[in-house]
């Protein structure tokens, strides 16, 4: 460090039970007047970006809504009692209900060790994994109808157990690339 540094060091410390902690500052041209945000500022910067987000939210979940009125209907295959009787339908049970386990619970709670980020990591987890599931069923719908070679206004979805599957495995993808 050079004078000037030790000098500016040395004049902006910070006193704490009797020790002295320097508080080094990044820029190197550094002048009494630069621009502090004061916390009223920063509170009100956390209070956009977070009704900015709820908003966001709440407009992609009525579009969704409207989707998935509109574009798809559930899969009129099976009964009620065609389910409790029905064999075909219990391998495909057991796998959704693992997997929903893996994407929901593992992913969830795998960043959890961190004190700090705990409830923030299992909270987002849930959230993001419930969007895609819900946003991968209506491109599924697309993808099908653009390789049946039919119009996608014209084309209704079925959602079975095999596109909830397919839902959360898009779930897991995207929880894998969030690392």
């Amino acid at each position: 460090m050079d004078n000037n540094n030790l000098q500016r060091v040395a004049s902006s410390s910070s006193v704490n039970n009797g020790n002295v902690y320097p508080i080094i500052h990044n820029n190197t041209n550094y002048t009494s007047n630069h621009h502090q945000i004061t916390q009223s500022e920063q509170h009100k910067r956390q209070k956009c970006e977070s009704l900015t987000f709820e908003f966001t939210f709440l407009v992609f979940q009525a579009f969704l809504i409207i989707i998935f009125g509109l574009w798809i209907e559930y899969d009129t295959n099976y009964s009620n009692s065609e389910l409790s009787n029905s064999t075909n339908i219990q391998p495909y049970y057991m796998y959704f209900n693992n997997v929903s386990i893996m994407i929901f619970f593992g992913f969830g709670f795998l960043m959890s060790f961190l004190r700090r980020y705990a409830y923030s990591a299992t909270g987002y987890t849930l959230l993001i994994s419930a969007l895609v599931v819900q946003w991968s069923i209506p491109i599924w719908g697309v993808v099908q109808a653009l390789t049946a070679h039919v119009n996608v206004t014209d084309y209704i979805y079925h959602v079975g157990i095999s596109a909830l599957i397919q839902g959360l495995f898009c779930a897991a993808a995207v929880m894998i690339s969030f690392g």
